[in-house]
């Protein structure tokens, strides 16, 4: 059993957390804006990050198939659950080589966190929509807008 301490970075209120650590993905659900939280959670709670990955990354590469046929198709090409996606994207790496993903979606450097959790590196991903932690640079209105942050926290963890 570990104890894993976040401390309140964002502000808003936090719909999805869910933290990664050794090599498993943990829903932790909402925590109100402007509360510090302790979890106490065991070493085989939740999903292997790897199984997690394989799921989310399913639906990109159907989503980016989907996105090259634009003016065939009305429907699809959208990621729905991003709060999952954004996680996923934190570990691309974790995708299988022989369903070629590496070929359909490039690696920036400093995106791909698999690293730092090899090295017993724990995060925690909070979701915040409808917020941001900066003002926006637009100098009109758009007709569409969205900000949502997905906040990637290291946190520390005790044996």
């Amino acid at each position: 059993m570990r104890d894993v301490a976040a401390g309140t970075e964002p502000t808003a209120a936090v719909k999805s957390a869910q933290l990664v650590i050794g090599w498993r993905v943990i829903t932790l659900g909402e925590v109100p804006a402007g509360q510090a939280r302790s979890f106490m959670v065991k070493d085989g709670d939740g999903v292997a990050l790897h199984d997690f990955a394989q799921q989310q990354g399913a639906s990109f590469h159907q989503v980016a198939q989907q996105r090259q046929s634009a003016f065939g198709a009305s429907t699809g090409g959208r990621l729905n659950d991003l709060p999952a996606a954004a996680l996923t994207a934190s570990f691309l790496s974790q995708l299988r080589q022989a369903q070629n993903y590496q070929s359909t979606f490039i690696l920036p450097p400093g995106l791909d966190l698999s690293g730092a959790v090899e090295r017993g590196g724990a995060f925690l991903f909070a979701w915040t929509p409808d917020s941001a932690p900066v003002a926006s640079l637009n100098q009109f209105k758009p007709r569409r807008f969205a900000r949502n942050t997905m906040w990637r926290i290291p946190v520390a963890v005790s044996p």
